[in-house]
C-alpha cells in the first residue's frame, strides 16, 4: 500500500474497522499492517479516531450499590433445585466452520408463567458450551448469550424477583435487554460481578487465565469485586481484574478483535504469540506447549482468519515468526476415551 494515496489508505482503514473491506482488501490491510511500527501506529489513531464517535450513549438511572446489595441479600435466602441440561441434545447447528455454531432457546422451557414471578421455589437451567462449539441460547427475559467452547451459564428457568442473575464459567457475549426494574448480574467465580443497564458486553473467565476480562461494547457496567463497586466500563474499554493480586486495570481495545469469536472467526490484532496460542487451544480444543524460547522476543501478529484449520493457522504463524511445530497423534486413555491432542512448539 506504499503506493496508494494516505487518503485512500485511511478510507481503507475505516472500511477495515467497520468490517466493510472485501477479502482482497483485508489481506492488503493486514499485510500493509505487518510492514512496520509505524503503519500499526497509525493505524491506532484512526482506531481511536472511529471509537470517539461511539463513546456517547445513553446511561440508565439506576442505583448500583442499592441493587448489588439486592442481589446478596437475596442469594442468602435463596434455595433452589438444579436442573442439569444436555446440550449437546437439544442444540441446533446452524454454522460449520472450524467451529460448530449452535443455538438454544430456553426461554419457556420450563414453565409458562411470568417471567418475573415470587421469591419461593426458584428451579436453575445450567448450559454447557462443548469445546469446539459456540453455544447461542435466549434468557426468560429474551436477553441473548453466546457461550464459547468448555464454557458453562447457570441461570433461573425463571427470573424471579427485583434482579436478573446469572453465573458464567468460561467466556460469555451478551445482548442484554433493557429493564430498569430488575437489573442484570453476571456473576464469575472469582468473585467478579457485572452489572449491566441494558447493554451489550463480553467477559472471559477461562481458568487457564490468570486475569478475568471485561469488554463493553455499548451501553454501560458497573464492575463489583465481592461487595465492592471497583469501576464502570465506557464503550471500547476493557477491564483486566487479576485473579491473584485482585488488582485491575481499564485499557481501550479493539473490539472487533474482542468479540469476532461469537460470529465463528479468529482476529488477531497484535496479539503476542502468547495469546495467540492461547485462543487457538480454545478453539480448537488442543493443548499447546511451547517448549523454549530462547530469545524472549515478543512477536505479535495481524490477522483474520474463518474456515482455516490449525494446519494452515500454524502455516501462516510460522511464516510471521521463527517457530517450528509438531501436532501428535491423539492418545487413548485407559477408560477408552482420548486424551487432548498436543502441539508442540518450538521458537528458534
Amino acid at each position: 500500500m506504499n503506493n496508494i494515496d494516505p487518503f485512500e489508505i485511511e478510507i481503507l482503514l475505516i472500511k477495515y474497522i467497520q468490517k466493510g473491506t472485501t477479502s482482497e482488501e483485508t489481506r492488503l490491510v493486514e499485510s500493509w499492517l505487518n510492514e512496520s511500527d509505524e503503519n500499526r501506529l497509525e493505524f491506532e489513531k484512526v482506531c481511536k479516531a472511529h471509537q470517539l464517535k461511539h463513546l456517547l450513549n445513553s446511561y440508565y438511572a439506576f442505583d448500583p450499590q442499592k441493587g448489588f446489595q439486592t442481589v446478596n441479600k437475596k442469594l442468602e435466602r435463596r434455595k433452589s433445585k438444579r436442573i442439569w441440561i444436555n446440550t449437546l441434545s437439544r442444540i441446533a447447528a446452524i454454522l460449520t466452520l472450524p467451529l460448530l455454531i449452535s443455538t438454544l432457546t430456553l426461554g419457556h422451557l420450563l414453565m409458562n408463567s411470568n417471567n418475573y414471578g415470587s421469591e419461593e421455589e426458584i428451579q436453575y437451567v445450567e448450559v454447557n458450551s462443548s469445546h469446539g462449539m459456540i453455544t447461542r441460547l435466549e434468557l426468560p427475559d429474551h436477553s441473548k448469550v453466546y457461550l464459547n467452547g468448555g464454557s458453562r451459564l447457570r441461570y433461573p428457568a425463571i427470573f424471579k424477583g427485583k434482579t436478573r442473575e446469572v453465573e458464567l464459567t468460561g467466556e460469555g457475549y451478551f445482548e442484554v435487554n433493557s429493564d430498569k426494574e430488575h437489573p442484570f448480574f453476571v456473576s464469575t467465580t472469582s468473585g467478579i460481578k457485572v452489572m449491566a443497564h441494558g447493554t451489550q458486553f463480553n467477559v472471559n473467565t477461562y481458568d487457564d487465565r490468570d486475569e478475568i476480562e471485561a469488554t463493553l461494547v455499548e451501553g454501560k457496567v458497573d464492575i463489583h469485586s465481592f461487595d465492592n463497586f471497583m469501576t464502570n466500563l465506557k464503550p471500547g474499554e476493557k477491564l483486566f481484574y487479576n485473579k491473584k493480586t485482585q488488582e485491575y486495570n481499564v485499557k481501550q481495545v479493539n473490539l472487533y478483535e474482542a468479540t469476532a469469536w461469537k460470529d465463528g472467526k479468529i482476529v488477531f490484532r497484535n496479539t503476542t504469540l502468547e495469546e495467540a496460542l492461547k485462543i487457538l487451544g480454545h478453539k480448537f480444543n488442543v493443548n499447546i506447549v511451547v517448549h523454549n524460547n530462547p530469545s524472549k522476543k515478543q512477536y505479535k501478529f495481524w490477522a483474520t482468519f474463518t474456515d482455516e484449520t490449525i494446519h494452515q493457522i500454524f502455516g501462516y504463524l510460522e511464516s510471521a515468526a521463527p517457530i517450528k511445530w509438531k501436532v501428535n497423534s491423539l492418545k487413548q486413555n485407559s477408560d477408552t476415551t482420548f486424551a487432548k491432542q498436543q502441539i508442540d512448539v518450538w521458537l528458534k
